[in-house]
């Protein structure tokens, strides 16, 4: 069974080249983008993504309160948050959160 990788980032170059990076992991993961958090949370209550990748300035709905409903969705997901905004405030708030890397 394929393990699913979502990456969510509002930026659709930032997205794609992250997705192109995953790739060589080989066929045993699917590696899907979306562009905001909204589509994030409707594609993983259709396919239970297996790990989350995700930005943490977006609009509309940041990566930290993206995460925390796909908790509530999926308490067993894995998350990593991506951004060039961090602080030690932010990295307390993603491990709070069940963030498993904050990059």
């Amino acid at each position: 069974m394929k393990k699913r990788i979502l990456i969510v980032d509002d930026e659709p170059n930032l997205a794609f080249l992250l997705a192109e990076n995953l790739v060589d992991l080989g066929p045993n993961y699917e590696i899907e983008t979306c562009y905001s958090s909204a589509d994030a949370l409707v594609l993983n209550k259709a396919k239970n993504f297996d790990l989350v990748i995700t930005d943490l300035m977006m609009p509309e709905m940041n990566g930290l309160t993206l995460t925390k409903y796909l908790t509530q969705q999926q308490p067993d997901i894995k998350l990593i948050l991506i951004t060039a905004y961090g602080n030690e405030e932010i990295a307390v708030k993603a491990k709070k959160l069940g963030v498993s890397s904050y990059i």
